[in-house]
């Protein structure tokens, strides 16, 4: 399933997705990220700050929507269990 983790909507889409047909998430990695450089690695040097700003903001939010959704769904969990 494609998501772009830049969309707090569809990380919560996947996630309940994912849920129905797997069960509870037991193990979140949150890893998607880019950096488009000329460099032949990952140095950062070569990239515009421009490019670099935004390739670095997809990384974090795609942790904020990842965990906020996460946590939204655990918060759930406990409350049903109170």
């Amino acid at each position: 399933m494609k998501v772009d983790v830049t969309r707090e909507a569809e990380i919560g889409v996947f996630l309940d997705k994912a849920e129905a047909e797997l069960g509870p998430v037991d193990v979140y990695v949150s890893n998607a990220g880019i950096l488009r450089t000329d460099e032949p690695s990952w140095d950062a040097a070569g990239a515009d700050d421009v490019v670099l700003a935004h390739d670095v903001s997809i990384g974090d939010r795609q942790l904020d929507h990842g965990v906020g959704a996460l946590l939204a769904k655990v918060a759930a969990l406990v409350q049903d269990r109170m």
